[in-house]
């Protein structure tokens, strides 16, 4: 019996034979428990849903600078981990999505 190819950890996306298998490679997506206690999943999805949004609506200029305040704010809020840059972050959220609002009923 020969000896497998790749020990490493099991998030490198390799199982014992050293394929790369697809149960592996999905480990591999999630955050590290380090990432994980910075992130806020309900801010994560808000942005991701703003910016699927934004390409919808085609937003313009300002509407991109909505959102990319609202990106700095969370990444703010990532580095800090304080209230006041979550509070702050959810602020910015709620401009562009009622700059986005707008958009959406004049476009109606």
């Amino acid at each position: 019996m020969k000896p497998p190819i790749n020990t490493g950890p099991p998030g490198n996306g390799r199982g014992p034979t050293g394929k790369v298998e697809p149960q592996n490679l999905i480990r591999r997506s999630y955050a590290t428990a380090a990432e994980k206690s910075k992130i806020d999943c309900w801010i994560e999805r808000r942005l991701q849903f703003l910016d699927r949004e934004h390409r919808v609506l085609a937003s313009g200029p300002i509407g991109r600078h909505y959102l990319r305040c609202a990106e700095a704010a969370y990444a703010e809020f990532k580095a800090s981990r304080s209230q006041e840059s979550r509070h702050r972050t959810w602020l910015a959220i709620r401009t562009a999505s009622y700059w986005l609002a707008q958009l959406e009923k004049r476009s109606s």
